[in-house]
C-alpha cells in the first residue's frame, strides 16, 4: 500500500516539477543514421535544461546516458534543440526520450537504428522510403479567399503506416506564405505551425527524415538569390530538418548527402545561388546550382562506388516540354543542365537517377541518350496541397519524355525500393495515392544503367 502511494506521489512531483517549467515538446524529428553518428531535432516551448537519454542494452546495459542539447535557433518562448549523438556502434538498436532533468521525463520514448557494417563482409542490405513533395497545411487567417488550398491530411495517416527505412521530403514542405516571408521571425511562425500539426508530427515521429527545399521553404514563390532573408531561411531550414553533416559544406547550402546501404542521395540546394528564372540563358551570371554545388555535385559523383546514385532536387531537371515561361525546370538554366549531363556521359558515371517534387502532379521522364543508357527523373507531387487536375488536358499532358501510365493528378505519395544481390540489384519506383493504393509502379536493373 505504501510503495503504491509513494508512486503516485513520485510521479505527481515529476509532472508538477514539468508544470512549472511548462515545457511543451514535439515529437524528434531524427535524421538517418550513420554507423556511428545521429542528429535528432526537437521543437520545444518553454525554458528548462533539456537531456536525452539514451540507452542501449548492449552498450549501457539499459541505464541511460544523458546527452545535452544545444538551441539551434529561438525565438521567445519558443526554440529548436539539437542533439549530436556520436560514438555509437553499427547495427545497434537504440532507445532515447527527452528529459527535464535527468530523472524527469517529458517525452514517449522513441528509438532508432545504426545501419549494420556490411561493406566488405554480407551483400548490401535492401533498403525502402517513403517520398513526397508539396504539404499544404492550412490556416484560415492567412490563407487566400475561396475554398481551402490544403487536402485531406489522412495520406498522412496512411504514410505513417507503411514500413520504411526514411521519409525523403522532396521540397515545398511548408509553403510560406505573404505574412510570413516579410521576417525571418514569421517563416519560424510558419515552420512551427505546418511541422507542429499533429498528422504532420505522427508522420515524423515514426521513422528517420531527410529533405530539401523549393521555394516555398526558402522565401516567396519562384524566390532566388536575391530574396533578403536568405541566409535566415537556411538557418531555418537546418534548425527544424536534420540536414547531413553542415558543417562539411564548402560553401552556405541546404545540400548534402545521404547513404543508404548502397544507395546514395545526392540532395541538391536549387535556391541560395539561383538566379533570377527571367535572367537571359546567355548572360554569364545565370546560375541554378552556382558554380561551386555543381563541382562538389560531380566530385562526388566521380567518386562514389554506389550502385544508385540518386541526385535528389526541387525542380525536374530533364524535362524539355514543360512550359519555359511558367515553370521552373533546369531547361531554362541550359549551361548548368548540359554541364551536368556531358559530366555523366564523359566520365561515363553508372547507375544515376533523378527525383524531383514542385509540379502537383506525380511522372517519370525518360531522357534518351546517344551512346549510353537513358537518365530517369520520377517527380512525386503533392501530398496534402492542391493537384494540377487538369494536366492531361495541357500541351504538356502530352509530353513524349513520360513513361507511359505514369501521370497521376491527385494526393499521392512515392516507395523506392532497392533489392537484390550483388551485381543483379533493382530499383522500384511506386505510386501510392492516399489510401495506399498502387496506382503505378516501374523496376530498373543496375545493368540497364550502366
Amino acid at each position: 500500500m505504501w510503495k503504491i502511494i509513494s508512486v503516485k506521489i513520485f510521479i505527481c512531483l515529476i509532472l508538477g516539477s514539468l508544470r512549472a517549467q511548462s515545457i511543451s515538446i514535439g515529437v524528434p524529428v531524427c535524421g538517418v543514421p550513420t554507423h556511428q553518428e545521429v542528429r535528432i531535432l526537437f521543437s520545444v516551448e518553454g525554458s528548462g535544461t533539456l537531456q536525452l537519454g539514451l540507452s542501449t542494452d548492449s552498450v549501457s546495459r539499459g541505464k541511460p546516458v544523458y546527452i545535452e542539447g544545444r538551441d539551434c535557433w529561438k525565438e521567445g518562448k519558443h526554440r529548436q534543440v539539437e542533439f549530436l549523438i556520436q560514438g555509437l556502434q553499427p547495427g545497434r538498436k537504440y532507445q532515447y526520450s527527452l528529459h527535464s532533468g535527468k530523472k524527469k521525463w517529458s517525452s514517449p520514448l522513441y528509438t532508432f537504428t545504426t545501419p549494420i557494417l556490411w561493406e566488405w563482409r554480407i551483400p548490401a542490405p535492401d533498403i525502402t522510403i517513403l517520398m513526397g513533395s508539396c504539404l499544404y497545411i492550412n490556416e484560415t487567417a492567412y490563407d487566400r479567399p475561396g475554398a481551402p488550398y490544403g487536402k485531406s491530411t489522412d495520406i498522412l495517416k496512411t504514410m505513417s503506416k507503411i514500413p520504411a527505412d526514411c521519409m525523403l521530403w522532396l521540397g515545398d514542405n511548408i509553403y510560406l506564405r505573404e505574412v510570413d516571408y516579410s521576417s525571418p521571425s514569421g517563416m519560424y511562425y510558419r515552420y512551427r505551425h505546418t511541422l507542429l500539426d499533429s498528422a504532420v508530427q505522427a508522420l515524423l515521429g515514426v521513422r528517420p527524415n531527410v529533405a530539401i527545399w523549393d521555394d516555398h521553404d526558402f522565401g516567396p514563390n519562384d524566390s532566388d538569390r536575391s530574396f533578403e532573408f536568405k541566409n535566415q531561411s537556411l538557418g531555418l531550414f537546418q534548425a527544424f530538418w536534420p540536414t547531413p553533416n553542415p558543417e562539411g559544406n564548402t560553401v552556405p547550402g541546404a545540400y548534402g548527402v545521404v547513404k543508404l546501404s548502397d544507395v546514395e542521395f545526392f540532395l541538391m540546394d536549387n535556391r541560395y545561388y539561383r538566379a533570377p528564372n527571367k535572367l537571359k540563358p546567355e548572360d554569364p551570371n545565370k546560375s541554378y546550382w552556382g558554380k561551386d554545388q555543381l563541382q562538389w555535385l560531380t566530385d562526388k559523383l566521380i567518386a562514389s562506388k554506389s550502385t544508385f546514385k540518386i541526385i535528389v532536387n526541387g525542380n525536374q531537371v530533364l524535362n524539355q516540354h514543360a512550359n519555359p515561361a511558367k515553370m521552373e525546370t533546369l531547361e531554362i538554366f541550359p549551361n548548368e543542365k548540359n554541364a551536368l549531363l556531358n559530366h555523366l556521359k564523359d566520365y561515363k558515371i553508372p547507375g544515376v537517377l533523378f527525383l524531383s517534387g514542385d509540379r502537383h502532379f506525380t511522372e517519370l521522364l525518360k531522357m534518351d541518350r546517344t551512346g549510353t543508357y537513358p537518365l530517369y527523373d520520377f517527380t512525386c507531387s503533392p501530398l496534402t496541397s492542391g493537384p494540377f487536375e487538369k494536366i492531361a488536358e495541357t500541351e504538356e499532358g502530352k509530353n513524349p519524355m513520360r513513361v507511359q501510365g505514369s501521370l497521376v493528378a491527385e494526393q499521392n505519395f512515392g516507395r523506392l525500393s532497392v533489392t537484390g544481390e550483388k551485381g543483379t540489384r533493382v530499383l522500384k519506383l511506386e505510386v501510392l495515392d492516399s489510401a495506399g493504393k498502387v496506382k503505378f509502379d516501374w523496376s530498373v536493373k543496375q545493368d540497364e544503367l550502366q
